[in-house]
């Protein structure tokens, strides 16, 4: 993925990095990727893996670090609580 990021390909990394997380959603390695990619989109498709399967924790986890990221601490505190 950094490769194609370098590569002035980020829209491919992005889709892979979904791609990936669609297959291994437990795989923290790739949020992080895809976050750092378009953190828009990564929100947008963390949502969608919510809604796809309740029961996975981490994009939830994921969906908490963003918030925090954006210092919005209190979205973030009620996202981990819901992961727990």
């Amino acid at each position: 993925l950094e490769h194609l990021k370098s590569k002035g390909q980020a829209d491919q990394a992005v889709a892979c990095a979904m791609h990936f997380l669609a297959r291994y959603p437990g795989e923290d390695a790739f949020y992080e990727v895809l976050m750092d990619l378009d953190k828009a989109k990564a929100r947008k498709f963390m949502d969608q893996m919510r809604i796809y399967d309740p029961y996975e924790e981490r994009p939830l986890i994921w969906i908490a670090e963003s918030q925090r990221r954006e210092g919005e601490l209190e979205l973030a505190q009620k996202s981990i609580e819901q992961a727990i």
